[in-house]
């Protein structure tokens, strides 16, 4: 009688534990997709900052395609794109894609001004956008 209230209530456990099993495949699988999404935004938000001081730069070439590498790995890269709004404003888009297994991409847009006075560009505010 023992043995089979153990069995049953191992069998019972059993039934209980496999829904979770695939749950917890599914949460890594989130995790995963998440993290790609993130540094893809990130990369794309590291175009706009190089960008900025290409722009702060004489002679800089803040739109030409770019790359990051860690340790001589390519970990994404980035195109950034111009858009003149007035003289002394321009509007960047920054796209990334991501060089990993898992693939992602992001886009990053910001107004930039220009200091007449010192002659040095920096970010308006209130124009990022980031998707």
């Amino acid at each position: 009688m023992a043995l089979a209230l153990a069995l049953l209530s191992l069998l019972m456990m059993t039934a209980l534990l496999l829904p979770l099993l695939s749950m917890s495949s599914s949460e890594v699988q989130i995790a995963a997709n998440l993290t790609a999404a993130a540094q893809a935004r990130q990369c794309a938000e590291a175009g706009l900052e190089y960008a900025l001081s290409e722009m702060n730069v004489p002679g800089g070439a803040p739109f030409l395609s770019s790359t990051i590498d860690v340790n001589g790995n390519v970990v994404c890269s980035f195109v950034v794109t111009p858009a003149t709004v007035s003289p002394t404003e321009v509007a960047l888009t920054s796209t990334s894609t991501l060089a990993t297994v898992r693939p992602g991409s992001s886009t990053a847009s910001q107004n930039f001004v220009l200091d007449l006075s010192t002659g040095r560009w920096s970010a308006k505010a209130g124009t990022f956008r980031g998707r």
